[in-house]
């Protein structure tokens, strides 16, 4: 009778237990910065009817609380960007902050005295800042470079390389990546050229060039890329050089041309028309028909003509006409 009592006892007691505490289920949720999120519990006691409160907290922090038939209270500073729904039990974040993550804690209460407990860890990502990269150069025993490509916020930030838009190939004697480094031994002049650290996660992705020159290892001026400089300064220069020449040559031929085409109108109004004489000529092969005539009709010559010679022709002391 006793065995039966205390067996009975015992039964009651792990029966109440139960009904004091039901454990939920937990449940990984993940949200973006600054981006609203909706936190749903599922209601796996069916207990919508017979709720007696209900309650939210992220560690020891209260949320809500709700007591039907009163409306939901909803606690500081959660107040101006958390909306609580009682039909479904569920919490919807305006916009997520960093301090928003962490590990929530539902805990409903019903009319029969039974517990139900739920759990949401909520995760939430951070978009990765610009990265900054930092150049470190070791001379000896061997020339070797060092690049760090940090970022002051991200959530779980993955690093690649590239050089020149490829792919860098990475070699264990010469070089080598932990992720956000770049390392590189026995620098030579190939190793010149531009850098781009690449950052991203689940949210974002973005980038950060870095150029290797001269001004970090002195290699990468040699010889053969002053020899090519030369070369296409000289080639410049004579391209030049040529290229003044022929203007200046073009311009005087024109002129010269000009100045031809000038004297050829003028000359051209100077010369008499075909089958015309000048005054001068008429003179002369006047002179010379009438040599041996007389003064009148040399005289009468010229006043049909209407013009003087040039220079007065006197014969025997006596001038050819008078006027």
């Amino acid at each position: 009778m006793q065995f039966s009592k205390g067996f009975l006892t015992l039964y009651l007691n792990l029966i109440f237990g139960v009904l004091r505490k039901v454990s939920g289920y937990t449940s990984q949720v993940t949200g973006f910065l600054n981006q609203p999120i909706y936190l749903a519990v599922e209601d796996t006691m069916n207990y919508s009817n017979s709720v007696q409160t209900i309650g939210w907290k992220i560690g020891s922090v209260w949320i809500v609380q709700y007591t039907s038939p009163d409306p939901p209270k909803v606690f500081q500073p959660f107040k101006s960007r958390i909306t609580y729904f009682a039909e479904n039990n569920s919490l919807f974040i305006h916009q997520l902050r960093v301090q928003d993550e962490g590990h929530y804690v539902i805990t409903a209460s019903l009319t029969s005295g039974a517990e139900s407990h739920s759990y949401i860890n909520l995760t939430v990502l951070v978009p990765v800042s610009q990265p900054n990269i930092t150049v470190q150069i070791e001379k000896l025993p061997s020339p070797t470079l060092t690049m760090n490509c940090t970022v002051k916020n991200g959530s779980d930030p993955q690093f690649s390389w590239i050089k020149d838009n490829k792919i860098l190939v990475t070699n264990q004697h010469r070089m080598s990546t932990d992720n956000h480094s770049l390392r590189i031994t026995n620098m030579t002049s190939s190793d010149c050229g531009i850098y781009t650290c690449f950052v991203e996660n689940p949210v974002n992705r973005v980038e950060k060039q870095q150029l290797i020159s001269a001004e970090h290892f002195q290699e990468c001026l040699h010889p053969l890329s002053w020899v090519r400089v030369l070369v296409l300064v000289s080639t410049l220069a004579v391209l030049c050089v040529v290229g003044f020449l022929a203007v200046i040559f073009t311009v005087k031929r024109f002129k010269g041309r000009q100045e031809d085409d000038v004297q050829h109108e003028q000359g051209k109004d100077n010369t008499p028309d075909v089958g015309e004489e000048s005054q001068d000529a008429q003179y002369s092969n006047l002179l010379l028909n009438n040599t041996h005539g007389n003064q009148e009709e040399v005289n009468s010559t010229y006043c049909i003509i209407g013009a003087l010679p040039k220079s007065p022709v006197e014969t025997e002391g006596h001038r050819l006409f008078h006027l």
